[in-house]
């Protein structure tokens, strides 16, 4: 089975137009719609704009002294 994505906005009453799909007439297709939660919009990219962690030296060794009590 092959899937197409299309993003649409729907127009008057739930209307949803799509066109130059890859089928022919009489081609038996199966239509699933999604909903997109408008609280989603930057689930796709969640550390956009967050500074990354900067480790001045990642593989030095940690002694037992070096940890925080209770960490």
């Amino acid at each position: 089975m092959k899937a197409i994505e299309e993003y649409v906005v729907v127009k008057e009453d739930g209307l949803i137009e799509l066109s130059e799909l890859p089928v022919k007439a009489g081609d038996r297709v199966k239509v699933i719609v999604l909903i997109r939660d408008e609280h989603q919009n930057g689930a796709r990219y969640p550390l956009r704009g967050v500074q990354p962690y900067r480790f001045e030296d990642p593989t030095s060794p940690v002694a037992p002294e070096d940890w925080e009590p209770g960490a």
